[in-house]
């Protein structure tokens, strides 16, 4: 064991190492400065050791005593291992003691754990010590706690990555409300880049939709000091409106100044729009269930009236005045109660005769009738499935569906035009109930069976659209029809566990299409396979472009083509297309659009495409029928169609057939 003596020279070597240029002289350094500068060494919080060559400690500092919960006499002289343990001798300290001894400095950090104390980090630093000769005979060891400094900033890495990773968006601004942090969400609800915000003002979103009153208020609550919650209309980059909910609070410093803001937003279109479907549920259940007491009520007032008058009509001798006024009464009676049919078929209250039945031979069997509905100005044609449309339904009650959208479809082109009535099959998941069809009211998935009826006419906007299931709501002139024969397509539908979507747009026609649930002694087997081959959809890899003009719908593709494996880029309409497909630097492997989009239909954009980018395979998307399309020269019969709504394996089965073609 080293005297004190020896210690002492040890300190004062070390004390060189570290004396100011100013105190180089070693013949000035008095005694009294040695203990100021031993003074310090031992009242440092560092942990600080000399160790030896022969890996042993020759002088410690206070601050390692307290640390380690040893006596210096018990430390000094003794061994690394000796006072660490061969294991961590071996695998931590005895590597870089080597090191520091061939003249290098070596800094690291580790985790310790003294005794039963807790685990603390520490900066460690080996200093080589090197005699008057030049020789390196000793090694200076300083470990500095940075325990909180690295804990603070696992913290900030944890809360970066959690706000990074959170499924709303989260921006900062300074007190003047320039944008400082949007979080990546930000980025996708927005369409704006993390570069083009920053910088900005939040007013860059502002949709127009909410007045000048609405902002002073948010901006005299925040800056008040209080938290702001409410609603949001916002724009994307692309001028698409979304709706947030928000919660908007001020960040003060020490001095309890105002220096940031913080707004916490949560996309809540989805949801609005699922909302707006709830209302118009349940208002068509609540004009349904008025409907039905009516026509309940009136059927009975009927049964007295006509029954009246023909009681009275029978006792009248038949030269009577009174006959032909009662003929009138006993007509108009007929009529009103052809009404109240009609209202309790809308309110789903009529009697099913069900039976097993193909819908093909439903259609077939009513053409001629239609034929004769729609008169000489109107084609009519029938597209007949190549399988049996199975499904249990009252014959009766389906005529009156196909004949009520048939005769829509006829006043709907008053100077003559085309209509489509096609049988199909179809399995409808969930997700294509909430994102593609415009159903009235809640549907199951399934598979199910149907009929669509097209027609060429002047196609309806999005409010019209809402209200055409509504018994009494007519575009038509007054006189011509009463407003009941969708909604009593509707009830019929209802009333069969069906459902009913509109696809529409103006200039392009209309198709209603009606599903029924799929009459099968293999259902359950065959719902299995369609989960199966759900699982099993096939993958890929190259790159797919995505252009389709509802966000909604183009992320729900996005993230379907992602999961397949495939890479993809996505563009809102046709001239952004253009420039993204003239712009991406990699290869294009197959462009999947859209057919009816603002500005450029789906085919013109894909015969621009293919020329610029030789090669690309196209597969277009829609809610028309193929028929239809192709009868208004949007799509030709050498095109690939996939028809909305489709499912993830459909569409990835139709992808691998495309894409493969050339391979087979």
């Amino acid at each position: 064991m080293a005297d004190k003596s020896s210690h002492d020279g040890i300190w004062g070597r070390l004390l060189r190492l570290f004396r100011p240029p100013w105190t180089a002289r070693e013949a000035r350094e008095t005694a009294e400065m040695r203990r100021r500068y031993e003074f310090i060494v031992n009242t440092s919080d560092d942990f600080m050791s000399i160790i030896s060559r022969g890996f042993r400690y020759e002088a410690v500092n206070e601050a390692y005593c307290r640390a380690t919960g040893n006596k210096r006499e018990d430390v000094i002289g003794r061994t690394v291992d000796e006072l660490w343990g061969e294991e961590t001798f071996r695998n931590t300290i005895k590597n870089h003691l080597e090191a520091c001894f061939t003249g290098r400095v070596v800094q690291y950090e580790e985790w310790f754990q003294f005794g039963g104390r807790s685990r603390r980090c520490f900066h460690v630093s080996y200093y080589p010590y090197r005699d008057e000769e030049g020789v390196v005979t000793h090694a200076v060891v300083i470990s500095h706690d940075i325990t909180e400094r690295v804990r603070a900033e696992e913290e900030r890495t944890l809360l970066v990555s959690a706000v990074d990773q959170a499924a709303e968006s989260i921006l900062i601004t300074d007190a003047e409300g320039t944008i400082q942090y949007v979080n990546p969400f930000t980025e996708r609800v927005t369409g704006y880049t993390r570069a083009e915000l920053i910088g900005q003002n939040p007013r860059l979103l502002k949709s127009g939709r909410q007045d000048g009153k609405f902002y002073e208020h948010f901006w005299r609550t925040i800056e008040g000091g209080d938290v702001w919650r409410g609603h949001f209309v916002n724009k994307t980059k692309e001028g698409n409106f979304f709706e947030e909910e928000a919660v908007v609070f001020p960040v003060r410093d020490a001095s309890g100044e105002v220096v940031n803001y913080v707004a916490v937003k949560r996309d809540v279109s989805e949801q609005m729009a699922l909302e707006d479907q709830l209302r118009q549920a349940q208002k068509m259940e609540a004009i349904g269930q008025l409907a039905g007491g009516v026509a309940h009520d009136f059927n009975n007032l009927l049964m007295i009236i006509m029954n009246g008058a023909l009681f009275v009509k029978d006792a009248l001798p038949p030269t009577s005045t009174g006959q032909g006024d009662l003929a009138d009464v006993i007509n108009a009676g007929k009529r009103a109660s052809a009404l109240t049919r009609q209202l309790l078929a809308f309110s789903r209250r009529q009697t099913l005769v069900p039976q097993v039945t193909d819908l093909n031979g439903v259609v077939v069997g009513v053409e001629k009738m239609l034929t004769r509905l729609i008169g000489e100005n109107i084609v009519l044609t029938t597209k007949i499935d190549e399988t049996p449309c199975m499904a249990e339904v009252d014959v009766g009650q389906v005529e009156q569906v196909i004949v009520n959208m048939v005769v829509n479809a006829r006043d709907a082109m008053p100077d003559g035009g085309r209509i489509t009535v096609e049988t199909m099959h179809a399995t409808r998941s969930q997700e294509d109930v909430k994102r593609f069809l415009q159903v009235a009211e809640p549907a199951n998935a399934g598979r199910y069976v149907g009929f669509a009826v097209s027609d060429t006419g002047e196609g309806m906007d999005k409010e019209t659209m809402s209200h055409i299931f509504e018994p009494f709501f007519t575009t038509k002139e007054l006189g011509r029809g009463t407003g009941l024969g969708l909604s009593t397509v509707y009830g019929i539908v209802k009333q069969h566990g069906g459902h009913v979507s509109v696809y529409s747009e103006q200039g392009l026609g209309t198709t209603f299409k009606v599903y029924l649930p799929e009459l099968t002694e293999e259902a359950g087997a065959e719902e299995v396979e369609e989960g199966q081959a759900e699982q099993t959809a096939p993958r890929g890899h190259e790159t797919i472009f995505l252009v389709e003009d509802e966000p909604a719908v183009r992320r729900m593709g996005v993230r379907m083509l992602r999961d397949l494996g495939y890479v993809v880029i996505e563009a809102g309409n046709g001239e952004e297309a253009l420039q993204v497909a003239e712009s991406y630097v990699g290869n294009i492997h197959l462009l999947l659009t859209d057919i009816v989009m603002p500005g450029m239909t789906g085919k013109q954009l894909a015969d621009q495409i293919t020329v610029m980018r030789p090669g690309v395979k196209v597969i277009y998307a829609s809610g028309y029928p193929e028929a239809h399309l192709q009868r208004h020269g949007v799509l030709d019969s050498r095109c690939i169609l996939l028809p909305k709504p489709f499912v993830m394996a459909q569409m990835a089965h139709k992808l691998r057939e495309v894409l493969d073609a050339d391979d087979e």
